[in-house]
């Protein structure tokens, strides 16, 4: 028997391999905007698939000032725009949270939430 890591046994290769792999989920939350600012300036304009994006408004819900009401209109705009439908807007959830509706077993889960690696618990 061959012992394996966690990792090993998920992307079926070796400890220290580079892997190239397919999420199944990307979650992205309140930083959105700027995360797509910078997609924008690598040349991106779509997303490859608007089906894997899980976007939730929750870290500064409800936006205490104009600043962050703006950055939410942007991202509410963006959601649109790229024809994700796993959107939920300020006051649906927390992100992390509404990722175990989302999340099964295999499932191969990103995020720019701290709390992402709970999708697995």
């Amino acid at each position: 028997m061959n012992p394996q890591t966690f990792a090993e046994k998920i992307f079926k290769a070796p400890a220290g391999a580079i892997v190239f792999a397919r999420p199944d989920i990307i979650l992205t939350h309140d930083n959105t905007s700027s995360i797509y600012k910078t997609f924008q300036k690598m040349g991106g304009e779509k997303v490859a698939d608007p089906d894997q994006m899980l976007v939730v408004l929750d870290h500064n819900a409800p936006p205490a000032d104009a600043k962050l009401a703006t950055q939410y209109q942007e991202i509410r705009d963006i959601v649109a725009k790229q024809g994700i439908k796993k959107f939920y807007d300020a006051g649906k959830g927390i992100c992390h949270q509404i990722m175990s509706y989302h999340a099964h077993p295999g499932m191969l889960i990103v995020g720019s939430d701290s709390h992402t690696s709970t999708a697995g618990a």
